[in-house]
């Protein structure tokens, strides 16, 4: 009997030792924290923020093109806004899948994904001219922003240092902002060329290619447990996610009105390339960035979200009153330094908060939320825009950004 209860231990042993270093076994305590070293500029990191940089040039190419590409096939002010407006909607309805899967499938795959969405859907637009099919078409587009995005952001918080998430979000948002500085300025430029639109469009689907490839040398992390994952649970609903998301949702209206609106108001007070407001907008970016890696771990990341959004506010309550390049250059420059503040700040007091096998999941709540204030902020926006004026919608943002900035301060007292 001693002998069988030793052999019954000894298979005990054995069989934990086998789930343990089971490749199909993916348990939290068994997953390897590639975060150990106090490295920031890795090869993936680098390899990741290049890509990015590529799909997001593809991305800002787009961006101001799509209103006056609506414009052109007929489209009014409330049809720009449903244009841009069901873009983030088809993102905010994929993240929630999207983090699940890569969390549990690899954070690669759907970074992969993501840019051949883009690839694809940057083609089919040069062959779109009916304002209904490209609106399907922008719906397949937020489908390539959610799972890029999702993934790359969550691949970052994996593999850098927990104390230097902050610098590290600041650092790898700062690839995306570069693409900022010379994507529509150069896609605004064509636009009043000959076959302009087209030329733009196809410029796009060749950087989101290249977003494939950079992808491609990059070592996945570790994968979460897939029985514990599910598309609808309490990471969804949960304070510790859906607060600083409901926060950063609000801070997007900001960002919605100058997306829709700003090329098309730019050009009507005499400004020919609108472009030079997202230059100077993505320098201001980059440049402040520098003392924003810094700062975010230094100080507390609720007090540097809410020091952010302040000249993002006051920037957007300008653009109503701008008259001549200079002043949008100033406006440019101003909303900048505060985004290169607000969006990894945010970012990091989320991951902060959360499990590291629910970052993908959580992060696919915030962009979400994000998506949702820049998609219904367009669609709201426009109708004001509408019936009211461009400088009325503009704000019309910045009170409402207003508001969301009070609620977060008040949610931070109460310790939400």
């Amino acid at each position: 009997m001693c002998n069988s209860s030793k052999t019954l231990a000894t298979q005990k042993y054995y069989y934990i030792f086998i789930q343990s270093t089971s490749k199909k076994i993916y348990n939290e305590e068994y997953i390897v924290d590639t975060s150990n070293n106090d490295k920031v500029f890795i090869s993936g990191f680098l390899y990741t923020s290049f890509a990015s940089f590529s799909f997001f040039s593809s991305f800002y190419l787009l961006l101001p093109v799509i209103p006056l590409y609506v414009v052109k096939l007929g489209g009014t002010p409330s049809d720009v806004g449903i244009a841009l407006g069901l873009f983030p909607i088809a993102s905010i309805l994929a993240r929630p899948f999207i983090g699940v899967y890569a969390d549990t499938q690899g954070r690669k795959l759907y970074m992969i994904v993501g840019s051949f969405i883009f690839l694809v859907s940057a083609i089919l637009y040069s062959l779109t001219a009916v304002l209904l099919l490209l609106f399907l078409l922008r719906l397949l587009h937020g489908f390539g922003m959610a799972s890029f995005t999702t993934s790359s952001s969550a691949y970052i918080a994996d593999i850098v240092p927990q104390h230097r998430r902050g610098e590290a979000m600041s650092y790898f948002a700062s690839a995306n902002n570069l693409a900022l500085v010379i994507g529509p300025y150069i896609a605004l430029t064509l636009v009043g060329t000959d076959n302009g639109f087209s030329v733009v469009f196809y410029i796009a689907a060749v950087l989101s290619g290249i977003s494939i490839l950079l992808v491609l040398p990059v070592k996945d992390t570790p994968l979460a447990a897939k029985q514990n994952q599910k598309f609808f649970d309490k990471a969804l609903y949960r304070r510790e996610v859906i607060f600083p998301s409901m926060v950063i949702g609000v801070g997007a209206l900001t960002y919605a009105a100058i997306i829709a609106f700003l090329p098309i108001h730019a050009q009507s007070i005499g400004i020919a390339n609108p472009g030079v407001f997202f230059t100077s907008y993505g320098l201001s970016v980059i440049g402040s960035r520098v003392i924003a890696s810094k700062l975010i771990d230094k100080y507390p990341r609720p007090n540097v979200v809410v020091f952010s959004a302040i000249p993002m506010l006051i920037a957007v309550a300008m653009l109503a009153f701008t008259q001549n390049l200079v002043q949008l250059i100033l406006v440019a420059i101003l909303y900048g330094i505060g985004l290169a503040f607000l969006l990894p700040a945010a970012q990091a007091f989320l991951i902060d908060r959360v499990q590291k096998e629910e970052r993908a999941k959580a992060l696919g709540v915030f962009f979400s939320f994000l998506e949702l204030g820049i998609g219904g902020g367009a669609i709201v926006l426009g109708l004001v825009a509408e019936y009211y004026g461009y400088r009325s919608a503009f704000i019309v943002a910045s009170l409402i950004g207003a508001c969301g900035i009070g609620f977060f301060q008040y949610g931070v007292r109460k310790n939400w």
